[in-house]
């Protein structure tokens, strides 16, 4: 039987926070110069504009937000893996994907990552609050809508679950008996 079932996904490393902070001292460092500078005052200020960017890309993206996984059923009952965000106070729903749309779940580690190819026509969607993650894992999604895959950073066992779940929707795990 599908239940519910959530976790949250939790940053496998603090890169994202280091490299925020340096990108703020670096941002901090420029405004500096070009407070005290005579000359090279555009480009000084372009660099100070393109270092607070990134720096605030990076909060937005990585530091400052919470990724959660669920297995729940939508309205209709249909068993359904939602990913959700949150900054913040606020929550939004990203993606909502049936349970039996999910034609794989792929445990990789970076170097296999790497070497992926999404296949043409494919949209890629990242759900991960780590930079550069060690380990992920790849859904591969077909719908009569869109084909895509979407990474996500879960436990071994949170994917077990997931797999066990898709099974189940699929009908592979419990078939009826005729």
């Amino acid at each position: 039987m599908i239940g519910e079932f959530s976790t949250k996904a939790s940053p496998q490393n603090s890169n994202a926070k280091t490299v925020f902070f340096v990108l703020m001292a670096l941002s901090a460092v420029f405004t500096l110069f070009y407070l005290l500078a005579d000359r090279y005052k555009g480009l000084l200020g372009l660099a100070v504009m393109i270092f607070l960017v990134s720096a605030v890309y990076i909060y937005t993206r990585y530091v400052g937000v919470q990724y959660y996984y669920d297995l729940t059923h939508d309205n209709t009952g249909e068993a359904v893996f939602v990913v959700r965000r949150q900054v913040g106070k606020s929550s939004s729903t990203l993606a909502r994907l049936g349970l039996s749309e999910i034609s794989s779940v792929k445990r990789e580690n970076r170097a296999e990552a790497k070497a992926h190819k999404t296949p043409y026509g494919y949209r890629k969607y990242f759900y991960t609050p780590t930079l550069m993650p060690s380990e992920t894992v790849r859904l591969t999604v077909i719908s009569p809508y869109e084909s895509s895959e979407v990474i996500i950073e879960a436990t071994e066992e949170y994917e077990k679950q997931l797999t066990r779940y898709i099974k189940e929707a699929r009908g592979e795990l419990y078939p009826e008996a005729e």
